[in-house]
Protein backbone atom coordinates (compact mmCIF):
# COMPACT_ATOMS: atom_id res chain seq x y z
CA UNK A 1 0.00 0.00 0.00
CA UNK A 2 1.01 3.66 -0.53
CA UNK A 3 0.79 6.13 1.56
CA UNK A 4 1.68 10.23 1.84
CA UNK A 5 3.57 11.58 5.25
CA UNK A 6 3.91 14.99 5.02
CA UNK A 7 7.03 16.89 7.59
CA UNK A 8 7.29 20.25 8.72
CA UNK A 9 10.34 21.17 7.55
CA UNK A 10 12.93 22.21 10.30
CA UNK A 11 16.24 22.46 9.50
CA UNK A 12 17.66 18.94 9.73
CA UNK A 13 18.57 16.58 6.72
CA UNK A 14 17.08 13.43 8.95
CA UNK A 15 13.43 12.40 8.92
CA UNK A 16 12.24 9.43 10.72
CA UNK A 17 9.66 7.58 9.48
CA UNK A 18 8.84 4.04 11.74
CA UNK A 19 5.13 3.98 11.49
CA UNK A 20 1.82 5.10 8.90
CA UNK A 21 -1.36 6.22 10.23
CA UNK A 22 -3.70 7.74 12.67
CA UNK A 23 -5.06 4.84 14.02
CA UNK A 24 -3.53 1.14 13.78
CA UNK A 25 0.53 1.68 13.36
CA UNK A 26 1.73 -0.30 9.85
CA UNK A 27 5.77 -1.01 9.12
CA UNK A 28 7.30 0.87 6.50
CA UNK A 29 8.54 -0.82 4.14
CA UNK A 30 10.06 1.48 1.51
CA UNK A 31 9.94 5.23 1.00
CA UNK A 32 9.27 5.36 -2.59
CA UNK A 33 9.12 9.37 -3.64
CA UNK A 34 10.61 12.41 -1.49
CA UNK A 35 9.28 16.32 -2.72
CA UNK A 36 10.37 19.10 -0.91
CA UNK A 37 10.03 22.66 -0.31
CA UNK A 38 13.08 24.69 0.58
CA UNK A 39 10.99 27.99 1.28
CA UNK A 40 7.61 29.09 2.36
CA UNK A 41 7.55 30.97 -0.59
CA UNK A 42 7.97 28.03 -3.02
CA UNK A 43 4.99 27.54 -5.40
CA UNK A 44 5.95 23.91 -6.11
CA UNK A 45 7.71 21.28 -4.34
CA UNK A 46 10.98 20.04 -6.20
CA UNK A 47 11.40 15.95 -6.34
CA UNK A 48 14.54 14.25 -4.67
CA UNK A 49 16.22 12.02 -6.51
CA UNK A 50 17.00 8.35 -4.73
CA UNK A 51 20.89 7.64 -4.22
CA UNK A 52 22.86 4.64 -2.82
CA UNK A 53 25.47 6.59 -0.78
CA UNK A 54 28.00 3.64 -1.78
CA UNK A 55 27.49 4.44 -5.65
CA UNK A 56 28.52 8.55 -4.57
CA UNK A 57 31.88 10.22 -5.83
CA UNK A 58 32.02 11.89 -2.55
CA UNK A 59 30.85 11.03 1.19
CA UNK A 60 28.22 12.43 2.43
CA UNK A 61 29.37 15.03 4.08
CA UNK A 62 30.20 16.27 0.35
CA UNK A 63 26.92 16.34 -0.43
CA UNK A 64 25.26 17.90 2.91
CA UNK A 65 26.70 21.33 1.54
CA UNK A 66 27.58 21.19 -2.20
CA UNK A 67 24.07 19.49 -3.30
CA UNK A 68 21.86 21.95 -5.66
CA UNK A 69 18.49 22.69 -4.03
CA UNK A 70 17.37 22.27 -8.11
CA UNK A 71 18.54 18.76 -7.55
CA UNK A 72 18.05 17.47 -4.17
CA UNK A 73 18.80 13.88 -3.49
CA UNK A 74 18.02 11.42 -0.83
CA UNK A 75 19.08 8.14 0.77
CA UNK A 76 17.33 6.09 3.41
CA UNK A 77 19.11 4.43 6.21
CA UNK A 78 16.83 2.08 8.54
CA UNK A 79 13.74 4.09 9.52
CA UNK A 80 15.33 7.28 8.31
CA UNK A 81 15.63 9.59 5.36
CA UNK A 82 18.34 12.05 4.79
CA UNK A 83 17.75 14.83 2.27
CA UNK A 84 20.41 17.03 0.78
CA UNK A 85 20.98 19.73 0.91
CA UNK A 86 18.94 19.82 4.55
CA UNK A 87 16.23 22.46 4.34
CA UNK A 88 17.24 25.53 6.07
CA UNK A 89 13.88 27.54 7.28
CA UNK A 90 10.85 26.47 8.30
CA UNK A 91 8.27 25.02 5.69
CA UNK A 92 4.85 23.63 7.21
CA UNK A 93 4.29 20.39 5.26
CA UNK A 94 7.36 20.91 3.24
CA UNK A 95 8.43 17.60 2.75
CA UNK A 96 6.08 15.11 1.25
CA UNK A 97 6.63 11.32 0.90
CA UNK A 98 5.10 8.54 -0.39
CA UNK A 99 5.77 5.33 1.16
CA UNK A 100 4.85 2.15 0.97
CA UNK A 101 3.86 0.20 3.72
CA UNK A 102 2.95 -3.09 4.74
CA UNK A 103 -0.53 -3.05 6.21
CA UNK A 104 -1.58 -4.99 9.28
CA UNK A 105 -2.76 -8.50 9.10
CA UNK A 106 -6.57 -9.05 8.54
CA UNK A 107 -8.77 -11.98 9.82
CA UNK A 108 -12.31 -12.84 9.54
CA UNK A 109 -13.20 -10.21 12.15
CA UNK A 110 -12.12 -7.17 10.36
CA UNK A 111 -14.18 -4.48 9.33
CA UNK A 112 -14.12 -2.31 6.17
CA UNK A 113 -11.99 0.58 8.28
CA UNK A 114 -9.20 -1.79 8.63
CA UNK A 115 -8.19 -2.02 5.09
CA UNK A 116 -7.00 1.34 5.19
CA UNK A 117 -7.58 1.80 1.63
CA UNK A 118 -9.42 5.37 0.38
CA UNK A 119 -12.81 4.15 -0.14
CA UNK A 120 -12.97 6.08 -3.79
CA UNK A 121 -10.49 3.36 -4.49
CA UNK A 122 -12.39 0.13 -3.56
CA UNK A 123 -14.20 -0.33 -6.70
CA UNK A 124 -10.15 -0.85 -8.34
CA UNK A 125 -9.97 -4.01 -5.58
CA UNK A 126 -13.43 -4.84 -6.54
CA UNK A 127 -11.75 -4.97 -10.55
CA UNK A 128 -9.34 -6.72 -9.55
CA UNK A 129 -10.95 -9.42 -7.92
CA UNK A 130 -13.35 -10.22 -10.91
CA UNK A 131 -10.29 -10.46 -13.28
CA UNK A 132 -9.14 -13.41 -10.88
CA UNK A 133 -12.36 -15.33 -10.24
CA UNK A 134 -13.28 -15.01 -14.49
CA UNK A 135 -9.52 -16.44 -14.55
CA UNK A 136 -10.42 -19.49 -12.29
CA UNK A 137 -13.31 -20.09 -14.18
CA UNK A 138 -11.89 -20.37 -17.26
CA UNK A 139 -13.44 -17.17 -18.80
CA UNK A 140 -10.94 -15.93 -20.73
CA UNK A 141 -12.69 -13.05 -22.65
CA UNK A 142 -14.01 -11.97 -19.38
CA UNK A 143 -10.33 -12.13 -17.67
CA UNK A 144 -8.95 -10.26 -20.24
CA UNK A 145 -11.56 -7.42 -20.24
CA UNK A 146 -11.49 -7.79 -16.24
CA UNK A 147 -7.93 -7.37 -15.93
CA UNK A 148 -7.63 -3.95 -18.53
CA UNK A 149 -10.21 -2.28 -17.01
CA UNK A 150 -7.71 -3.49 -13.37
CA UNK A 151 -4.57 -2.48 -14.80
CA UNK A 152 -6.91 0.96 -15.54
CA UNK A 153 -7.94 1.61 -12.39
CA UNK A 154 -4.59 0.89 -10.77
CA UNK A 155 -2.79 3.21 -12.79
CA UNK A 156 -5.73 6.17 -12.00
CA UNK A 157 -5.12 5.42 -8.20
CA UNK A 158 -1.39 5.38 -8.44
CA UNK A 159 -1.54 9.11 -10.55
CA UNK A 160 -3.95 10.33 -7.89
CA UNK A 161 -1.26 9.13 -4.87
Amino acid sequence: NISKVDFTVVGQEEYTITTVGSGPSYRVNEVHKVFIKYSPDDQYYTRARRVNPTNLEFDMDYYKTNQSKLDPIYTVQDNSVFIYPAPTEVVTEGIKMNIIYQPNDLTISSVESDIVIAPRFHRTIVSGIKYKIYALKQMMNESQLAKADYETAKLSMLRQM
